[in-house]
């Protein structure tokens, strides 16, 4: 059971805190509500409401009805503030708990309820005290549209409840008291008018003799015996009360100078020792020659008399006050407050209401002047419908209503709390909410902007408050909210981030990521950070800004895959670097293998050279993390599946779970006695052939990305060209060998320049200088191919130096292509390819007529090369029955040159050449 609040005496300074204040202090994740940076925004939208009024007002929140409650409202707990706060309700007012819990729950229901002076006893100031309210229950509801808070507008109606009993009782009293004065009065009269007195006296003024009657010893408490013999008057004065003393004498001397009727009231002291008031009569009679000589007089009783009517002066006197007090109430509170007459029509049915009272604020509030008197139809011509049916509703049936309605005429809301006053009267309290309402629909429209553009970034968000100890170091930071794209960028669960830290969030996080937020805060400048987050193995690019006090935003993106791309190109370089002039294949392909290790996050990485006759492979070299089993050794492809067809044939094999592979499926059980889920392997071969392979291996579950994939073939491609280097190597040794062929073709091509020379030449000096020409021509293409000192050389010296010799008159051989370098090597390979087929063109081509033509074109951008050679007008061309050695020279060997490819095609109408490959000379490794 809920145990009742402690009443907890709080000094001075406790008690001037705000409850904003007390409200951002107190430690809410101690409470059913959890941290504020979790409230739902129906929560914080109505506490700030409830925080920013005037009214006196509490909120009971969610299943525990936890507790929370404004400036104005808490005068009513007592001695229970501010310990309420973040309490449950029952706690809160367990001694009327019975009354207010079943209101509380028809609230929860959807059920708005409103009272007026509700009575509750209540002990919040450690003893039971009665109180009355005037207050209305509403629910308030969350997002999805369920009941989860009641929210209290209340006000203490104890002072005028008190008040109004206080002037019916004084009322009352007062009707009471002239009721008994004037009988009083009636009694006095019929006493005197029949001489029903209570002491008699005579005064001898001169002789100074005081005679009383026995009942006016009584009255005077002397002895009756004195009083029939004559005392001094002075005697008598001491029994009168000290006050009255002065004034009975100035009464008496005033009665004596001038003589004639004499009444005077005071207090005497009776023989139980107490005073009473009397009245005496009397008259003083003087000598002819106006001397004093007697004083006879009659004592009345008057002390109810006199009680009633001090009673009475007193009623009326709290009356004034009371009523003095509640006009300065009605005329200065800040709501609206006016005392209307409903008007029904003959069915019964309100149809308008007339305004008898209404104070200052009521005309703030309406803007209405001059409306007490008049209908609201006629101060307010269009007034909707629905404030006269509230009218009508609480004078027929006597029952409080509290909405917000809208009154368009007016161009104005109100929060308004109608209630009946008797007489089939209704009192009503409003406030404008205009400007409220104004507010609320900016702000929901600002913010559906604002979070609409904040849920459509593509870029990460943050709002973060550091947390620090009790030395005030800062040690974590709270998520206070993150857009949608932050659960994408960091891979956790939409609304699992909010309220909480993010070392609570991401166990094990470096420190990097609380000191570097801790520093923003600490010096209020902003700062670019590039970091990897450890625990999901990811990178972030982004700026921290300081936006006051502890709190901060992050702005950033993911950059893993540029991170890991970076690195990786970093590798490529240093394998490029590696492969420069090794020849070794064991160690290209170790240092392949060290490559993968640096560009990919995998558990082991290693190479072995490949036995295609028995399928095997010996792994010479491997790394791995700690416990991963080593492979180093033979192992036959068969033992791990089927994927040996795909390494033969040059292609990479990336497996992402050998379980589901179709290739590995079968050889689970191999891969998992090496610890192997995933993997990839790079197959190093040339020439159609399979030497080794390099391999990566993931125990874990895997997709190989792209980027990953992109890399090993990249890595590939570079031990490729170090193996074709070797390659082109062998292949110029083969080109060394063959010149003695080559120089048969130049005997022929100098035959042929010759006898092509001599049938268009008129004479023999003309025959003999373009024999020479042609000679020298074809001696510096020649030169081209022999010489070892040669570096490099433009397409255009090249290809016009390879072509000279060939050289006919008119436009028959024709050549067009950009300005480029070409290597040695290139250079060489291009102008045997010339060499070769003009020496064929010569001998049964285009140039072997009269009419043939060749035309050689070529293209070179972002370091590719494309040559094409062309023939026309040439006898009809059959392809032969066997390539020899020029055709394998140009197809195989010039290519491998350009690290590329060599066609010739027999077209019948001319032959066609086409040659594509790399403008760069590619990195060549020989293998040894």
């Amino acid at each position: 059971m809920p145990q009742p609040l402690e009443p907890e005496v709080m000094d001075h300074p406790a008690q001037s805190a705000t409850m904003m204040e007390r409200l951002a202090g107190l430690d809410w994740s101690a409470t059913p509500l959890g941290g504020r940076a979790g409230w739902p925004q129906s929560l914080r939208t109505t506490v700030d409401i409830m925080m920013g009024s005037g009214h006196a007002m509490c909120l009971a929140w969610g299943p525990e009805r936890t507790f929370l409650y404004n400036d104005a409202y808490a005068p009513f707990l007592g001695a229970r503030h501010p310990s309420a706060l973040g309490k449950p309700f029952a706690d809160v007012w367990p001694e009327i708990w019975d009354d207010i819990g079943p209101l509380v729950s028809r609230v929860f229901g959807g059920e708005t309820t409103s009272f007026r002076a509700m009575p509750l006893v209540m002990t919040r100031n450690g003893y039971a005290e009665d109180t009355w309210w005037d207050f209305s229950y509403s629910p308030v509801r969350d997002e999805a549209g369920t009941v989860a808070g009641l929210l209290n507008v209340a006000a203490d109606a104890t002072p005028r409840i008190l008040a109004e009993l206080e002037r019916a009782a004084a009322t009352e009293k007062l009707r009471l008291s002239e009721a008994v004065a004037q009988e009083n009065i009636q009694r006095v009269q019929l006493a005197l008018g029949a001489g029903a007195i209570i002491g008699t006296w005579f005064w001898d003024i001169v002789a100074d003799r005081f005679t009383v009657d026995e009942p006016f010893a009584k009255a005077f408490g002397l002895d009756p015996t004195l009083g029939r013999e004559g005392i001094p008057l002075a005697q008598i004065v001491e029994t009168v009360h000290p006050d009255d003393q002065a004034g009975l004498a100035d009464a008496i001397n005033e009665a004596v100078a001038r003589g004639g009727a004499y009444a005077h009231q005071y207090r005497v002291r009776r023989l139980d020792g107490n005073y009473y008031w009397l009245e005496a009569n009397g008259r003083v009679d003087h000598a002819p020659d106006g001397t004093p000589i007697s004083f006879p007089g009659v004592l009345i009783d008057i002390e109810d008399r006199r009680a009633a009517g001090l009673e009475r002066d007193r009623m009326v006197a709290a009356l004034a006050t009371s009523e003095a007090r509640f006009r300065a109430l009605f005329e200065n509170i800040d709501a609206g407050f006016c005392i209307s007459e409903v008007k029904f029509d003959e069915a019964g049915h309100p149809v308008d209401h007339r305004v008898i009272e209404a104070n200052p604020a009521f005309e703030r509030h309406t803007g209405l002047s001059d409306a007490v008197g008049r209908y609201a139809s006629e101060v307010a011509p269009g007034i909707e419908q629905h404030w006269h049916d509230a009218y009508g509703h609480v004078a027929k049936t006597g029952e409080a209503i509290r909405f917000e309605g809208e009154a368009r005429p007016l161009g104005r809301w109100y929060d308004a709390h109608l209630f009946p006053v008797g007489g089939g009267r209704v009192a009503m309290l409003i406030a404008d909410t205009t400007a409220r309402r104004e507010a609320e629909g900016a702000l929901a429209r600002s913010e559906a902007k604002w979070r609409n553009v904040f849920e459509t970034l593509h870029e990460g968000f943050i709002l973060g408050e550091v947390i620090r100890d009790t030395a005030g170091r800062i040690i974590d930071w709270r998520y206070e909210a993150v857009n949608d794209a932050w659960h994408d960028l960091v891979g956790v669960p939409r609304g699992t981030a909010m309220g909480r830290t993010v070392r609570e969030l991401m166990p094990g996080v470096e420190d990097a990521w609380v000191d570097e937020f801790a520093g923003v805060v600490e010096t209020g400048k902003a700062a670019r950070f590039t970091r990897r987050v450890g625990t999901i193995d990811r990178w972030y690019d982004g700026v921290a800004q300081p936006i006051g006090g502890d709190r901060f935003t992050v702005f950033f993106i993911e950059v893993t895959e540029r991170i890991k791309r970076d690195r990786r190109q970093a590798t490529l370089l240093t394998l490029a670097d590696e492969l420069r002039g090794r020849s070794d294949l064991e160690t290209i392909i170790t240092a392949t293998a060290r490559c993968l290790a640096d560009g990919l996050e995998v558990d082991r990485v290693g190479s072995g050279i490949v036995n295609l006759r028995e399928d095997t492979i010996d792994v010479h070299s491997e790394w791995a993390e700690p416990g991963m089993p080593s492979v180093v050794g033979r192992h036959a492809f068969s033992s791990y599946g089927s994927y040996i067809a795909d390494l033969r044939r040059g292609e990479l094999v990336a497996v992402d779970d050998v379980g589901s592979d179709p290739r590995t499926s079968s050889r689970e059980v191999g891969f998992e006695a090496i610890q192997t889920r995933s993997f990839l392997d790079l197959p190093i071969s040339f020439d159609g052939r399979l030497y080794a392979v390099v391999f990566a291996h993931s125990r874990d579950l895997r997709r190989w990305t792209d980027g990953e994939r992109q890399f090993v073939e990249q890595v590939g491609d570079r031990v490729r060209v170090a193996l074709t280097r070797q390659r082109m190597e062998d292949a110029q040794r083969v080109l060394t060998q063959e010149m003695a062929h080559r120089m048969k073709n130049s005997l022929a091509m100098v035959q042929a320049i010759a006898t092509q020379t001599l049938r268009q030449a008129h004479t023999m000096d003309e025959a003999r200088e373009a024999i020479s020409s042609r000679l020298a021509a074809l001696a510096r293409a020649q030169d081209i191919l022999t010489r070892s000192n040669f570096t490099e050389a433009d397409v255009h010296e090249v290809v016009d130096a390879a072509i000279a010799p060939h050289r006919l008159a008119g436009d028959r051989i024709a050549m067009a292509g950009p300005h480029a370098e070409l290597s040695a090597q290139r250079a060489l390979g291009l102008s045997l390819a010339i060499h070769e087929l003009a020496t064929n063109a010569a001998k049964y081509g285009a140039l072997s007529n009269e009419t043939g033509r060749v035309v050689m074109i070529w293209e070179a951008a972002n370091g590719t090369f494309e040559f094409r050679w062309i023939e026309s007008g040439g006898p009809p061309v059959i392809p032969p029955e066997r390539r020899g050695f020029g055709s394998k020279l140009i197809e195989r060997i010039v290519a491998s040159y350009f690290d590329g490819e060599g066609h010739i095609d027999f077209d019948p109408a001319g032959i066609r050449f086409t040659l594509a490959g790399a403008l760069e000379q590619p990195v060549a490794i020989s293998n040894a």
